[in-house]
Order: C-alpha cells, then structure tokens, then sequence
C-alpha cells in the first residue's frame, strides 16, 4: 500500500512541475522599469508612463508599446511597472541592441 501512494505523490509532484515548466517557458520576457518623475522641483503627484523599445536608434522597427498599460502608474513622483506583463508581450533577443522611449502623459523623457 505504501508504494501504491508514493507512485501517486510522485506523480502528482511531476504532474504539477510539469504544467509550470510549460506556463514558464510560454510566458514570455519581462523585464523590470521603476524611476522618479519631478514636475519642476516637485514630486509628480500622479500620471501615465507610456514605454516604447525599436529596434534601432532612428527608423527602426516597433517591437514593443506599453500603450494603456500604466495608465495611472505614477504614484507621488514614482513608478515601477513590469514590461510585458500587461495586454503586449515582450520578446527580446538576447545579445540584441535595443532602444526603449519612455513617456509620462504624452510627453517624452529627455
């Protein structure tokens, strides 16, 4: 009987790393965003972050837009927002120059 349950656990146990290794592998790039906004010499109180990655520095290709996804992001003068993990994924190649745009209602960062 004992054997009969530990094939059971065990194959529970690979049952479940399994279907994570395969939510895992399918779920793309993500990659971490965080930074302060001032207004003049004051914290931004509120605001959207808009984050754009092309694939060259001028005339290149979009391969990334955030859109609407943080909206309302920036919270007293900060945000922290997780590329990728919003209605776009993000696939990046590794050893790949890219060029990421960012900005904060409508307005680019300079």
């Amino acid at each position: 009987m004992v054997g009969k349950k530990s094939f059971v656990v065990v194959s529970v146990v690979f049952a479940l790393l399994l279907v994570l290794t395969i939510y895992l592998i399918s779920a793309g790039d993500f990659m971490a965003l965080q930074g302060n906004v001032n207004q003049g010499t004051s914290a931004l109180a509120s605001g959207n972050v808009v984050v754009t990655i092309w694939d060259a520095q001028t005339g290149g290709n979009l391969i990334y837009n955030s859109t609407t996804d943080f909206n309302n992001a920036i919270v007293s003068g900060k945000y922290d927002v997780l590329l990728g993990n919003g209605t776009n994924q993000l696939n990046l190649e590794l050893g790949k120059k890219y060029y990421l745009e960012v900005f904060v209602n409508n307005e680019q960062f300079t």
